[in-house]
């Protein structure tokens, strides 16, 4: 009875409640801490219901995103304030389905070699799958968070200048408990002119990251590709 007693304590139960949300919640601050140091951003809310790539031009091709990108700016965050002049060199291995992806830079201080490789995958086509989708799924070995673990982010085509284009706005959202991580990247490849550029920069702007939001590492020596 004695041991019944102590069970069915009120103040037991609410330490144990207590106990519990602490547990909860330093979980919760552990996983955030780990995606905004992979450049997302979180926020109360949800993502959106209807976001899908851009389909105009309708004539973009997805053999057409191939090439070496160089990335111009991109969603803030701890892992990526270290690299700098990242290139993405975008190869297709399977027709209209699934890329190759090399990702390279080099380290601030040390100017030392980083690099990484994934693929992506072409998701939920919304017309021809030689000429539209949905998403562009990035995988990615992410080793400074999750050593040997591929992460998955479903990136949207929310800008772009051509059909053969020069300029990439990429946008990704994820609903986690809450809220929403977002991350955003602006590729852009050899002749974008400046107008292409800021026309992508306002893409992105338009879907909550405005240029103070963005991490411009594309410095003088790294513009020749």
């Amino acid at each position: 009875m004695e041991l019944g007693k102590q069970y069915h304590n009120p103040e037991d139960i609410r330490k144990q409640n207590m106990d519990l949300r602490r547990y909860g919640i330093a979980t919760f601050l552990l996983l955030f801490m780990a995606y905004t140091c992979s450049g997302q951003k979180y926020s109360f809310g949800s993502c959106p219901t209807t976001l899908r790539s851009v389909i105009t031009p309708a004539a973009l091709l997805l053999t057409n995103i191939q090439g070496v990108w160089k990335e111009y700016a991109r969603s803030k965050g701890t892992q990526q304030h270290s690299w700098r002049c990242a290139t993405y060199t975008i190869t297709q291995i399977t027709a209209n389905i699934q890329y190759s992806l090399s990702i390279g830079g080099r380290k601030k201080v040390t100017n030392s070699a980083l690099r990484v490789a994934g693929t992506i995958d072409i998701g939920g086509s919304t017309g021809g799958t030689a000429t539209a989708a949905t998403f562009l799924t990035f995988n990615l070995n992410d080793n400074a968070l999750l050593t040997n673990k591929i992460r998955a982010f479903n990136y949207y085509i929310i800008g772009l200048d051509a059909a053969d284009p020069t300029v990439l706005a990429l946008y990704a959202c994820q609903n986690v408990g809450l809220g929403k991580l977002e991350s955003a990247i602006l590729l852009v490849m050899s002749g974008a002119t400046d107008a292409n550029i800021v026309a992508g920069l306002q893409a992105l702007a338009q879907n909550g990251f405005p240029s103070n939001s963005l991490y411009f590492q594309y410095q003088a020596d790294c513009l020749v590709i």
